[in-house]
């Protein structure tokens, strides 16, 4: 008999009905930092060097929050570059609004329209500031691996006082 919670799609545990359920209960939202596959011309003529444009959004399903921005864009691909997970969405609000301030600073330049902004490395950028600003609001945060630790742990107690009453 096969188990729903041991069902592998495409690499990756299925969670079960009950799992989803707790994790819509739990409310972790995450944070993720989206930005272009390749560098995109900063303007007409820019050919080759580019610059790599990245926004920071707020998403309770980190892996669908690109594809707005991607569908939008017919001639760039839009992707989640990196994500971590919050508590609930003032965690996420909260940590989002300081990475901003942290990334934009006092450069008035570095901002690009409709809330991206132009970086280096996006991965380096991404660790430095993510340390730098969990560290001044002290906030909780863990990573995909610690948010399935999580959801599990909330279904394995359920279903052990489940099966304690019977």
């Amino acid at each position: 008999m096969r188990r729903r919670a041991e069902t592998v799609t495409q690499g990756k545990l299925r969670q079960s009905r009950q799992e989803a359920h707790i994790e819509r209960e739990l409310g972790h939202v995450a944070v993720c930092l989206i930005g272009y596959t390749k560098p995109v011309p900063r303007r007409f003529g820019d050919n080759g060097s580019g610059g790599r444009a990245v926004q920071f959004v707020t998403s309770a399903k980190p892996k669908a929050s690109a594809r707005a921005h991607d569908r939008g864009n017919p001639y760039h691909r839009v992707v989640v570059l990196e994500s971590i997970w919050t508590l609930s969405s003032h965690h996420a609000q909260a940590l989002k609004t300081k990475l901003d301030g942290l990334l934009l600073g006092n450069r008035a330049d570095a901002k690009l329209r409709h809330g991206w902004r132009e970086v280096d490395d996006p991965v380096v950028m991404w660790g430095v500031l993510l340390a730098q600003a969990v560290r001044e609001i002290d906030a909780e945060v863990f990573d995909d691996h610690g948010h399935a630790l999580r959801i599990r742990r909330v279904y394995e107690r359920r279903a052990r006082g489940i099966k304690g009453r019977g």
